[in-house]
């Protein structure tokens, strides 16, 4: 970005609610000097009221959008936590995370350009609320989290 700082930029997050199931997170990264740099999100949820797959499409042109990633989530059925952050959550906790991100030729035509799988294990507490939650990357790494409530 040469010399300019990160406070030159800003983001803004617009959820649209497209159907039942489907609510669209688009994400404008700003630039004062540069045009939008634009990317969403297509959550789709499923009736126990869990994300079932997302996609994140890149905006090529005016009107075009590519297909960047695409996820699925199989969940179980205890209460998952409330995050701190803003942004669409599950019902329920995450088990298995399986990611393909897509290349595109100078044609536009897609090809696989890696997949990824995530999985994930809890202990609950007596409420059903997990008191922690390890995640084992696709390259075996391990990260713990650990949950308080008060």
């Amino acid at each position: 970005y040469g010399s300019d700082k990160i406070e030159n930029y800003s983001t803004e997050r617009v959820f649209k609610y497209l159907e039942n199931s489907i609510v669209v997170e688009t994400i404008s990264n700003i630039h004062p000097s540069s045009d939008d740099v634009i990317f969403s999100k297509e959550y789709h949820y499923n009736a126990d009221g869990n994300i079932e797959k997302t996609i994140v499409y890149y905006k090529l042109s005016g009107t075009e959008n590519r297909i960047s990633e695409e996820v699925f989530f199989t969940y179980d059925d205890k209460k998952a936590p409330q995050l701190f952050e803003p942004g669409l959550v599950s019902a329920n906790n995450i088990l298995k995370e399986s990611s393909t991100v897509y290349n595109y030729d100078e044609n536009g035509n897609q090809s696989v350009a890696y997949t990824s799988e995530f999985t994930y294990e809890y202990s609950y507490y007596s409420d059903g609320y997990p008191e922690c939650q390890i995640k084992t990357n696709p390259n075996g790494t391990k990260i713990t989290r650990y949950f308080k409530y008060e």
